[in-house]
């Protein structure tokens, strides 16, 4: 992903389509869906309030955060240019301009930079030649890649709640029966597995689910056919 330089000349319609391209990369192509964000009634007409979730939040700040950020950047780029000034600016407030714009560049590139991930070790139930063949799978049709050792899911945080959520049965993972009599889905293997946050994989199921009836969120087909019998 192009990091922007501090000095970019770029109109707004172009920072959006650099902000959609880095929300894409970062939180998959449903981030650009605003009522991912929002509780929605159910002939999806009106938006009443704010989706529940740490992890949603987090990410929609973290997109607000950058959006804000690159916007500042741009009227000080704008400024220093010339763009609008009646008259010349003073080397004072030029100066000025540059130290505020260092700070907010500073905070950008903290924002939009992603560390190495870690490798991460396999952990042990999917350590088994059933969930190495799932994983194989996923590999295969492009739903994951393999970085300094470690998975790392290529599509939506949903898709991989809904591949978490299919293998745990599949693989036999939990024993453990809800409420209403049904066995649970074990979370935490995939959430090691994958690098998401404890708890982000059962909430984007929630999410879904609070819309819809059945747990098929856009995409699913493609997933869907990594548990089909091979011919």
């Amino acid at each position: 992903m192009e990091i922007l330089p501090k000095d970019f000349n770029k109109n707004i319609r172009e920072l959006s389509e650099w902000l959609d391209k880095w929300r894409v990369e970062r939180f998959g192509s449903d981030s650009l869906n605003p009522e991912r964000y929002y509780k929605v009634t159910k002939d999806d007409r009106y938006l009443y309030g704010v989706a529940e979730g740490e992890s949603l939040n987090d990410e929609k700040a973290k997109c607000d955060k950058v959006r804000d950020l690159l916007l500042s950047i741009k009227q000080i780029n704008d400024k220093l240019s010339g763009k609008g000034l009646s008259q010349h600016l003073q080397w004072k407030e030029r100066e000025q301009l540059k130290r505020e714009r260092e700070t907010l560049y500073k905070d950008y590139l903290e924002e939009v930079q992603t560390e190495p991930e870690p490798q991460r070790a396999m952990p042990e139930e999917l350590n088994t030649e059933d969930a190495k063949e799932l994983l194989d799978r996923l590999y295969k049709a492009g739903y994951i890649k393999i970085e300094k050792g470690a998975y790392i899911w290529t599509s939506t945080t949903v898709l991989c709640a809904y591949f978490a959520d299919r293998a745990s049965h599949s693989l036999n993972l939990s024993d453990t029966m809800d409420k209403e009599g049904n066995i649970t889905t074990s979370w935490k293997p995939f959430e090691i597995l994958f690098g998401f946050k404890k708890g982000s994989l059962k909430t984007a199921k929630q999410n879904w689910m609070r819309l819809n009836t059945r747990f098929e969120p856009t995409g699913f087909e493609g997933v869907a056919k990594i548990f089909e019998p091979e011919r």
